[in-house]
């Protein structure tokens, strides 16, 4: 096994040793992994107390706007309906997009991932000349 020891998990209990396997690396900016960060949130009580309190507001600010229409399922359900035609006709909806974007001057900059729109919006920022500051 190969890699630096403070970045292995140790197996389960009665588990073969020889299954001792590398953490995942940081997922975003250095932060650690999901599993991780899961169980430092989990033991945070100010954390959980605040997300309770958040979540009670939401939900009782979203059940008051439920209460003033008579028609909230019906506007729910047409919602639901627009978000799946949408869905469906994605890929020529970006087209129009591009379309009418382009005919009013603009560029439109297609990428297929993640890495690739970063590299874009990176060599559009250098390309004018933006540095940190």
């Amino acid at each position: 096994m190969t890699g630096d020891p403070a970045a292995m998990t140790s197996p389960p209990a009665g588990a073969d040793p020889g299954s001792i396997r590398p953490l995942p690396a940081p997922s975003f900016r250095g932060t650690p992994p999901f599993p991780e960060a899961a169980r430092r949130a989990l033991a945070d009580d100010q954390l959980r107390t605040n997300l309770r309190r958040a979540t009670m507001t939401i939900r009782t600010k979203r059940q008051r706007a439920v209460d003033e229409r008579d028609d909230w399922e019906a506007l729910r359900v047409a919602g639901a309906a627009i978000k799946d035609d949408v869905l469906a006709r994605l890929p020529e909806l970006l087209i129009e997009l591009e379309s009418n974007v382009t005919a009013a001057g603009g560029v439109v900059h297609w990428a297929r991932d993640a890495a690739e729109a970063n590299r874009i919006v990176a060599d559009l920022v250098r390309a004018a000349g933006a540095t940190r500051s």
